[in-house]
């Protein structure tokens, strides 16, 4: 709450404080990735330094993080490479998300999706939602069937 007080008094340095501090106080932060998310969009934002968010977002994958939260800052680096028009390096973090990190997970495939929507790419969208519905299947996963085949209705 603090630092939104800074930052709606325009004070940018003590806000970029305030979450360094935040952030070095908290011996995990896996337990608050949703504030560490914050602080990278802080940063895009307001300090407007594309390679500090990229070094932030590599320093967290480095970090011990569970595989659940990984996929929340994968998720996060990808729709950032996005917002900076680098679709090719979005594209190959969504991949490396939906295959070799969370293969099968629906999370981890509709943020692919999803990103193929934005781009365009129907025809990619319909392979990944068959793909997606199949694997679905074999795995007998009949929530994540019925799941893929009401959004995929909706699409």
């Amino acid at each position: 709450k603090y630092i939104n007080f800074e930052l709606k008094n325009n004070e940018i340095k003590r806000a970029k404080i305030l979450y360094e501090r935040a952030i070095q106080s908290s011996l995990s932060m896996e337990t608050n990735i949703d504030f560490w998310l914050m602080y990278t969009n802080f940063i895009q934002e307001h300090l407007k330094d594309a390679t500090l968010v990229r070094a932030k977002f590599e320093q967290k994958l480095n970090d011990p993080i569970s595989p659940l939260k990984k996929i929340d800052v994968l998720i996060g680096s990808a729709t950032f490479e996005e917002q900076q028009s680098n679709s090719p390096r979005a594209r190959k973090i969504y991949e490396q998300l939906d295959q070799e990190i969370a293969p099968g997970l629906v999370k981890a495939t509709m943020a692919r999706i999803n990103f193929e929507k934005r781009q365009g790419n129907s025809d990619r969208v319909r392979e990944l939602y068959y793909k997606a519905f199949n694997n679905a299947l074999d795995k007998n996963d009949g929530l994540a069937v019925t799941f893929i085949a009401t959004i995929t209705q909706d699409s």
